[in-house]
């Protein structure tokens, strides 16, 4: 038997509504939460203008978009990078060699599957 959900978003609430269903899993405070969320917005605003990953991550994390960031969240710089410290420890930003990228699993796309197998058994 299979059955399908569905769920319609727009452009400005479904950054939030696919974070919200990897957020429990990476025991996300709410500050944290508000602070990927504003990183995946800046990053999609970002990828229009740019050809690569690569490249929009290079602006994500430069010292302009931080700046910025900083500035709409009403944060500090120290706690814009305990922030980023804290996200790294919980996977949800990486270090490639010198430079920070987001997890692609945290990465919305515009549609998301899941498909489970059950197999019968005490397993």
């Amino acid at each position: 038997m299979s059955v399908v959900y569905n769920i319609k978003v727009n452009k400005v609430n479904w950054i939030k509504a696919y974070l919200s269903l990897w957020s429990t899993s990476l025991d996300l405070t709410g500050a944290e939460f508000n602070f990927i969320e504003e990183l995946l917005t800046e990053y999609f605003s970002i990828k229009e203008t740019v050809q690569t990953d690569a490249q929009a991550f290079e602006l994500l994390f430069s010292t302009k978009t931080r700046s910025k960031i900083r500035n709409k969240l009403d944060i500090s710089v120290s706690l814009f990078n305990n922030r980023i410290s804290n996200l790294k420890s919980k996977g949800v930003i990486l270090q490639i060699e010198n430079s920070l990228i987001l997890n692609k699993k945290i990465v919305p796309t515009t549609e998301l599957s899941f498909k489970f197998i059950v197999e019968n058994g005490q397993g």
